[in-house]
């Protein structure tokens, strides 16, 4: 790449930080240079308590398991597994869904086995209910797995009665559902999970086996785990943790927390850093009864007396409460830190208390660069003025640009926010990576680029729009504290504007609370070098001011239908029918300017973060990623949205990084965002994953920016839509498309992108050669990442999320 200025003094500073920290003899020089009272970041870093639970002298009331998630069982934890952890006649409620199963048949020695009798899960019209099968080895040849809705044919007082619900299931074999696909043989059938919706009639779903044989009636169905929506605890296991960890989400934030049943205390020994220690944490209970409260305390016992108490607080439901305090009476010492919860108020089964990221840190100077991730979602770059738009839309990082790399050809792995960000975090594509089903999750053993920063010692937080990107799709790993509400959403005014209702102003306050701490984390005291992930959807949901409106071009008449927003389900479902060119053209004119003005608004959160680094003194410091996931077609194609292609509107993308070392260049190489997570870890000196367990796709880009050269290399997309696949492979001159669907003949297309930068002409049949060594390369590059890759497991989604992604206009519309 070639520069576009001189080196300042900062950049030649940040040229000898980055020499201090690679030469072995210059490290030793720069710890003897080291500011008093500061160690080594290898010999000192901050002390996550959850690290250490597995050693830690835990006292619980509650029993938590060692693996999996963990359910709710009036105000008791079972965890997921085998069916012989639940008791007997085990039920649970939340939100008015319940479970009710009998578990107490015998095999034919007489032992007891774990087996579900018919069971009856009550249902809210449109509510959907998750059931998963996991290994149904009840099941013999010619059976298969079943769900019966049952509407009229049963009051709802019925539902007990297990006569009329046989009598009802006798009588409706036409009525029966499959839940799984039958067996090929005894012995059981592959884990399966399906999510039923109910109509607005049903009462109940049935569940159980039935068998091809007329006269065998239905027995019983063995499952590992049902749980209506919403029923379930939200807290999940963290693999490879004390079975006391778990992130836990509550309001609008996840914590990487410790979880004791009240009363329950932990007890951890630790050295108190020796300059301004603190401890930090969060707590809330989870579920609590009615009138149930709690009594959070921290307690410390030094060398110089016995335990006392440093900090006392309520906790409310639904809610983290904070925790700091100041440990400057024991800097320095060995010292036992306790936490403590205990009830106050009801009765009842133990409830559960979660302590949020509990950590004790203390004031010292991390060499190494901070690193702020920042994804715009949706932000397509021949929108953006940093990319020639005529319109104003992106003037703050024009300005940032002028000290950094802007990528010119930076391609998305996917046209859709799920497995596009898995990539940015994995470095693997989606064929790899497995993540590109709308219920997909990020699979236990997928790379993560917060976790290889978090077991670097650096501290991990995220301020995210949620959504595809919501901790119950695995995005929270690795992440101390993992916040879903948007950070750049306008003030309350613009959604009373909208006239959104009282959860759209309350999402609006969160928002704003959100992008505060953020900032403030930013401008605060640093303690260490820090990893932080910005995301937002305000290009997504065509989030635009009236100022912005105004300001590329609308009229203040104009503004209050404008302010409506976008309906792009609605929109797209009107362009169906053929229009007149005028309604087409003021249709584009509304939809264009709307998603225009949304840039700005994306465009004010990178320069508040910029403006709060500079303030802090930590933007020459700082390694700052600016990109987005994917694009959005804006009626170049008849609709309006993103997902249904891969052409060049829908994944090229937006990338601009700045930072120490980092040579300002307009660069045109192909890169994808499968690259940023290899170039990240090779700028902060990070180890890679293990290449046997953790294949990577992406390539480290760290030579380029230092203003080396790299080899060619093409990026690769995919993309999903019901049964469709299609892919691309796209280089500096071409770019070739496959589509694949059942039944359907395969369609290619290659474009020749200097010559055609629309896409509009398929040369595919004009250069048959290069299509043939083109998608020889793609399929082989396929069937390599799929032989080596896995399938991203079904994510469980609360009804709070279901309503977030419907919001977003995905799962069926808004």
């Amino acid at each position: 790449m070639a520069r576009s200025r001189a080196p300042g003094l900062g950049e030649v500073m940040n040229v000898a930080r980055m020499l201090l920290r690679s030469s072995p003899f210059l490290l030793a020089l720069g710890a003897l240079l080291a500011p008093p009272g500061c160690s080594r970041r290898d010999e000192e870093g901050p002390i996550r308590l959850v690290d250490l639970a597995a050693g830690a002298a835990i006292d619980s009331a509650a029993d938590l398991a060692a693996g999996g998630d963990a359910f709710l069982e009036g105000a008791r934890i079972v965890a997921s597994g085998p069916l012989a952890s639940f008791d007997p006649s085990a039920r649970a409620r939340h939100d008015g869904a319940w479970i009710a199963a009998r578990l107490l048949e015998q095999d034919a020695a007489g032992a007891a086995v774990p087996r579900l009798d018919l069971v009856q899960v009550p249902v809210e019209p449109e509510r959907p209910v998750l059931v998963r099968v996991d290994g149904a080895r009840g099941l013999n040849p010619g059976e298969r797995l079943f769900v019966l809705e049952l509407a009229s044919a049963l009051a709802a007082e019925q539902l007990a009665d297990r006569a009329r619900v046989e009598a009802v299931l006798a009588g409706s074999a036409g009525f029966l559902r499959d839940l799984a696909p039958a067996p090929g043989a005894a012995g059981g059938a592959a884990r399966h999970e399906t999510v039923l919706v109910a109509t607005p009639a049903a009462r109940a779903f049935l569940i159980g086996r039935a068998s091809s044989a007329p006269d065998e009636p239905a027995g019983a169905l063995l499952v590992a785990e049902l749980c209506a929506r919403g029923a379930w605890l939200k807290a999940s296991a963290l693999p490879g943790r004390s079975p006391w960890v778990r992130t836990v989400s509550a309001g609008c934030l996840a914590y990487e927390s410790l979880v004791l049943g009240a009363p329950g205390s932990a007890r951890f020994r630790v050295r108190v850093p020796a300059r301004r220690p603190r401890l930090t944490a969060a707590a809330t209970p989870l579920f609590p009864e009615k009138g149930q409260t709690f009594a959070a305390e921290v307690k410390a016992e030094g060398k110089g007396g016995g335990p006392r108490t440093l900090l006392s607080t309520t906790l409310h439901a639904d809610a983290w409460t904070p925790l700091e305090l100041d440990l400057s009476s024991l800097a320095g010492e060995e010292a036992e830190i306790t936490l403590s919860v205990g009830a106050r108020a009801g009765a009842g089964a133990p409830p559960l208390v979660a302590f949020g990221a509990p950590v004790i840190d203390g004031a010292c100077d991390d060499p190494r660069p901070d690193v702020i991730l920042i994804s715009l979602d949706t932000a397509r770059a021949d929108r953006m003025s940093l990319y020639g738009c005529s319109r104003e839309t992106t003037p703050r990082l024009e300005l940032l640009a002028e000290g950094a790399a802007v990528f010119e050809n930076a391609i998305a792995p996917a046209p859709w926010t799920l497995p596009s960000h898995v990539s940015l975090f994995s470095g693997q594509y989606p064929d790899r990576h497995g993540v590109h089903a709308s219920l997909s999750q990020v699979g236990a053993d997928t790379p993560w680029l917060a976790e290889t920063f978090r077991a670097a010692g650096y501290r991990t937080a995220a301020f995210t729009g949620g959504g595809y990107v919501h901790p119950e799709f695995g995005f929270a790993r690795g992440f101390e504290r993992y916040g879903f509400a948007d950070p750049a959403t306008p003030p309350v005014e613009w959604a009373e504007g909208r006239g959104g209702n009282a959860l759209d102003l309350q999402a609006a306050e969160d928002a704003a609370h959100a992008r505060a701490e953020l900032l403030d984390l930013i401008r605060g005291e640093r303690r260490g070098a820090r990893f932080l992930f910005v995301h937002s959807y305000a290009a997504h949901s065509y989030a635009a001011t009236p100022d912005d409106l105004m300001h590329l071009g609308a009229e203040r008449s104009q503004i209050d239908d404008l302010l409506l927003g976008m309906d792009t389900t609605k929109l797209n479902k009107f362009l169906e029918t053929p229009a007149p060119p005028d309604v087409l053209l003021r249709v584009q004119w509304r939809t264009r300017l709307l998603y225009d003005a949304s840039l700005r608004v994306a465009d004010r959160l990178v320069a508040d973060v910029a403006a709060a680094l500079e303030s802090a003194g930590r933007l020459d410091h700082t390694i700052l990623v600016v990109l987005s996931d994917h694009g959005e077609e804006l009626l170049e194609r008849g609709t309006v949205g993103h997902g249904q292609s891969l052409f060049e509107e829908m994944v090229r993308v937006p990338l601009l990084v700045r930072g120490p070392g980092i040579e300002p260049a307009r660069c045109a190489d192909v890169v994808s965002l499968a690259d940023l997570a290899p170039t990240l870890r090779a700028l902060c000196g990070l180890e890679a994953p293990a290449a046997e367990a953790a294949p990577q796709d992406g390539r480290s880009l760290a030579a380029l920016l230092a203003g080396e050269t790299l080899p060619p290399a093409p990026a690769y997309s995919r993309g999903d839509r019901r049964a469709r696949v299609f892919r691309c492979v796209r280089g500096a001159k071409l770019k070739y498309v496959f589509e694949e669907a059942p039944g359907e003949a395969a369609r290619a297309r290659l474009f020749v992108l200097a010559d055609d930068p629309g896409e509009l002409q398929d040369a595919a049949s004009a250069r048959p050669a290069e299509a043939r060594l083109l998608e020889a390369a793609l399929r082989a590059r396929v069937a390599e990442m799929q032989r080596h890759g896995s399938a991203g497991p079904s994510a469980r989604l609360s009804p709070e999320v279901e309503k977030e992604l419907r919001a977003l206009g995905y799962l069926g519309g808004q």
